[in-house]
């Protein structure tokens, strides 16, 4: 048993697209699972609809510290970036 199976994802990387149902243990991926193949979990996220991607990269975000924080600041920019499914952020000089 998985702790936790997302389903009905359309996973998108390098080598193209597919739909896999995602099984999670330790906070990591344990399988990718065909559509449909008996798997069970403790949690089940439906993600129909939905397309699943690696981690982003933000090669040039501005959190506009020191000096312009009214603006925004490294908490609420790297909190957006987060949100967005952005993991990795570069910050320019402001």
């Amino acid at each position: 048993m998985f702790e936790t199976l997302i389903t009905g994802a359309t996973i998108v990387n390098a080598d193209g697209e597919a739909r896999r149902d995602i099984a999670i243990n330790a906070g990591r991926i344990a399988a990718l699972i065909q559509p449909g193949d008996a798997a069970e979990a403790r949690k089940v996220i439906d993600a129909s609809g939905c397309m699943l991607l690696p981690g982003l990269v933000d090669g040039h975000a501005h959190l506009r510290e020191p000096g312009l924080t009214h603006k925004e600041d490294f908490s609420s920019g790297t909190h957006a970036a987060a949100l967005g499914g952005v993991t990795t952020v570069l910050d320019m000089p402001t």
